[in-house]
């Protein structure tokens, strides 16, 4: 994905602990991301600005938490720095 300003996706919760996260070799540009809470116009419950266990990518961003079954959880995606141009990928990754 290749972020302008700011980028809009959103994953099903299925009632699971969940990691999301952009470390990738794809995060090429220091981003960070807002989780809401339900839809669009929800509250923000969690934001990030780094992700310590992508060694070496300070790029990447990551946040975990546990997630309700069949919730939509928006995440907001903006670059760290203004006008900044870059790729990222997000993913979600159930915890063990």
């Amino acid at each position: 994905m290749r972020v302008l300003d700011d980028a809009n996706c959103a994953f099903i919760g299925n009632g699971r602990r969940v990691r999301i996260s952009t470390c990738s070799d794809e995060a090429t540009t220091a981003h960070n991301f807002v989780l809401r809470n339900g839809g669009c116009g929800s509250q923000a419950f969690g934001e990030t600005s780094t992700d310590p266990t992508c060694t070496g990518n300070v790029n990447a961003a990551a946040y975990e938490f546990d997630t309700v079954a069949g919730r939509t959880y928006p995440i907001h995606v903006y670059p760290r720095n203004s006008g900044v141009q870059g790729e990222f990928a997000v993913q979600a990754t159930v915890v063990e």
